[in-house]
């Protein structure tokens, strides 16, 4: 039924005029019946208390101790418990003094962490532990995340329903992805197996597993003709399996350490894989014969890329970034900048640039053709970057900062920073845009999966979910 009612609020607000004198007050409702959600499923008791405990420290007069200014002050209008126009509390003290009221309640002494009406709007509960891993589903519609709880969890992005509780895996599950068909997920587990699901209904499809013992599986990406796996494993193999056989294609020999990242080409016909033995390997797809080994890194490659047209793979390593000829294996580029490991590399969707998240705190903004630097973003208070991402259409860029739980968004020209997404627990690992670029979802450990409006940075959704 909760949910049933968040769907009720999205719809009014959607056929609301942005000017309505009362959509404030609905629009903050909406948003605080979001962020308890799972809790008020579970035990529906709990409603009228949960909301007191959010929306009466809205705008009450004892709320200007607690909270600071945010970043850029407050608007024109000043801080809500100074607002003329109907006011929050007032509404929830005129529903506690309803006769029909008499179930008993807890009152919070102190109001939520992250206010009302700020950029937190929801969070998506149900792991039990930290979130390894999270994806979107090509239409934006759902979000999987993966945990070292040992399941994956299957959400309704827009009205924070968990939609499927997806077990099977008997340890952490590090790597989820969607099909490009958006119809199956993938994930790879430190079990050792690969599972195939339905995205849909969460049944489980396929166990890909071999005969090579129990080794932990880093990374799993999809071909982009949704016909194959490849996958990045503990015992310095790379293995790329047939979907419609679930069978093992090929294993790639090479590596001499664990396999940390692995990419199809855009075209299907190439896999690159880099490994903590500092090389990048590219093989052929098909057969998987190796093709050229990327040599010169003096530290573990933690991840690897390709351009969008497929000419060029960028790999992370110590404090620099290179730039490969992908047929040659020629080394056409170092950008130099970063003063520690570089955790996360990606192309902009146009190809014109790189970016780079590194364990100095900094993301850095490159020219891919120049290798110029023009801009470095900073802001978070750490010594890590864990994740950087574009915007599908590369105007903005999402940022991971680990331990300082939070992330950012940049505009990717500028290196203005746009917004600031408060509202985790614990250390934030994964950041990424929806594809039509208007989310952005990021995981962190302290079990939740947290999705925002990425233009005003306002949380949206908190998944937790039914703990069982």
């Amino acid at each position: 039924m909760i949910f049933d009612l968040v769907k009720d609020f999205a719809d009014v607000l959607d056929a609301m005029p942005e000017d309505h004198p009362r959509r404030r007050i609905l629009k903050l409702l909406d948003e605080a019946i979001r962020r308890d959600v799972h809790f008020i499923d579970r035990h529906p008791t709990t409603f009228f208390q949960c909301l007191w405990n959010t929306c009466w420290w809205y705008d009450c007069p004892e709320v200007a101790e607690h909270y600071d200014a945010p970043q850029g002050g407050w608007s024109a209008a000043g801080p809500p418990w100074e607002n003329s126009g109907p006011n929050l509390y007032e509404l929830l003290e005129l529903w506690r003094e309803e006769p029909s009221r008499k179930s008993i309640w807890l009152r919070s002494l102190r109001p939520p962490p992250q206010r009302l009406g700020g950029q937190q709007q929801a969070t998506f509960r149900s792991h039990v532990k930290g979130v390894c891993s999270v994806a979107y589903s090509p239409d934006g519609r759902q979000i999987v995340s993966s945990s070292e709880d040992k399941t994956l969890r299957v959400w309704d992005a827009e009205n924070v329903r968990e939609l499927a509780t997806l077990r099977g895996h008997s340890d952490f599950v590090k790597s989820v992805a969607y099909s490009s068909d958006g119809r199956s997920i993938v994930s790879g587990s430190y079990d050792g197996t690969i599972r195939l699901w339905d995205a849909q209904c969460g049944a489980a499809l396929a166990v890909l597993r071999g005969p090579w013992g129990r080794v932990q599986v880093y990374s799993v990406a999809c071909s982009p003709d949704r016909r194959r796996i490849v996958s990045g494993f503990s015992d310095n193999r790379v293995r790329v399996w047939n979907l419609e056989s679930n069978t093992v294609l090929a294993v790639l020999r090479g590596h001499e350490s664990n396999v940390s990242s692995v990419a199809y080409s855009p075209d299907d016909r190439r896999i690159a894989s880099g490994s903590l033995d500092r090389t990048v390997r590219v093989w052929d797809a098909e057969s998987g014969a190796e093709l050229a080994v990327f040599r010169g890194q003096n530290h573990a490659v933690t991840s690897v890329a390709y351009s969008p047209d497929g000419r060029h793979i960028i790999s992370g390593s110590a404090d620099v970034v290179r730039m490969w000829d992908a047929e040659s294996g020629a080394e056409l580029a170092v950008f130099r900048g970063h003063n520690h490991a570089v955790t996360s590399v990606a192309y902009s969707p146009d190809g014109r640039h790189i970016i780079s998240g590194s364990r100095d705190g900094s993301v850095r903004l490159w020219n891919a053709g120049s290798g110029e630097e023009p801009v470095v973003l900073r802001g978070h208070e750490v010594l890590a970057i864990d994740r950087v991402s574009y915007s599908p259409d590369g105007r903005r860029i999402v940022t991971a900062g680990g331990d300082d739980k939070i992330a950012r968004v940049w505009d990717s020209e500028s290196g203005k920073e746009l917004a600031v997404l408060r509202g985790h627990e614990g250390g934030v690992n994964d950041v990424a845009f929806s594809p039509d670029g208007r989310r952005v979802v990021s995981r962190s450990n302290d079990g939740t999966v947290r999705v925002w409006d990425a233009e005003s940075g306002e949380e949206l959704a908190v998944l937790r979910g039914k703990r069982r």
